[in-house]
């Protein structure tokens, strides 16, 4: 019979698989919704956005956002916080919430396309 050191059976992780296995474990959380217990259930009503769609290039060097943005401030920083847990600072590399991301989200699902 032969007998392993605690070290040989130690199986090391790294953070970014972990925080895939975080994220999954977060979704299936979310599949209560898409069975029977989700009849009945209703979305909260929305304002619709009344910005004109866009049909020409940007001009990227004097950029403009035509239409409102509607992420609100609690919005605006979940999304700072889940792009940080998702995508962490490492090395050279600084945080998503650091180079902008919550914002150019805004920008995105705000637009009427």
């Amino acid at each position: 019979m032969t007998t392993m050191k605690p070290s040989e059976s130690i199986v090391m992780i790294d953070r970014r698989v972990t925080l895939k296995w975080l994220a999954g474990a977060m979704a299936v959380g979310q599949l209560a919704a898409c069975g029977d217990q989700a009849k009945g259930l209703t979305w909260p009503e929305v304002a619709a956005i009344k910005a004109q769609g866009i049909g020409v290039d940007p001009d990227l060097i004097n950029p403009v956002v035509p239409w409102p943005l509607t992420m609100t401030q609690i919005e605006l920083a979940a999304a700072a916080k889940l792009a940080d847990i998702i995508l962490p600072a490492e090395g050279d590399a600084p945080a998503p919430s650091k180079v902008g991301v919550p914002a150019f989200i805004n920008e995105w699902v705000s637009a009427p396309y």
